[in-house]
């Protein structure tokens, strides 16, 4: 019998000494980030919100388009700014909620007024130079949005990384084989 699922994959992709991989974060670029402080204002403020009112007005003028995600996430969700990353040309901010083991975000967008206080040398991290940025955005129709989600593992990087090159080649940057570790 034929079956969507060849039993040689199945048998080729089990691993009995997989190594374990956690969840570590979501990797989202945007249109633009404000400074660390504009963030860390907002959180002070909803710290001591007791209340919001909208007027009926407010309602209906608000537009879910082209908001600012951090923001989103410090107001409705009560997530905080807890890292911030800036390089030439880009700026980036770690968004997490109380929970040490729940979800991490980190937002990642160009940042033109910045780029005069870093050397041209390339970023340390690919993924967050304007290169990987403009590749994000040339892909995606010039639009922002979710770009990588990230692991962490008890080691063995190599081998996860040449058994997802075997098995998932469409998916690997060409030329692209690193592994970041932190």
């Amino acid at each position: 019998s034929s079956s969507s699922v060849d039993k040689e994959d199945v048998v080729a992709t089990s691993l009995p000494d997989a190594p374990h991989i956690n969840f570590s974060h979501v990797h989202m670029y945007v249109d633009r980030l404000e400074r660390l402080e504009v963030y860390k204002d907002l959180e002070c403020t909803m710290n001591h919100q007791v209340e919001v009112v909208v007027s009926a007005e407010d309602d209906l003028s608000f537009v879910s388009q082209g908001r600012d995600i951090v923001k989103q996430l410090i107001c409705g969700l009560d997530f905080r700014v807890t890292g911030t990353y800036e390089d030439e040309g880009t700026r980036s901010m770690l968004v997490t909620s109380k929970d040490p083991n729940g979800v991490k975000f980190v937002v990642s967008a160009k940042n033109e007024d910045c780029s005069d206080l870093y050397s041209t040398s390339p970023s340390k991290y690919n993924h967050f130079s304007n290169e990987v940025i403009d590749t994000f955005y040339d892909n995606h129709i010039g639009r922002q949005g979710f770009a990588v989600l990230a692991f962490v593992t008890d080691g063995r990087l190599e081998s996860i990384r040449d058994r997802y090159h075997a098995l998932h080649p469409g998916l690997i940057i060409p030329d692209r084989s690193d592994i970041i570790e932190y």
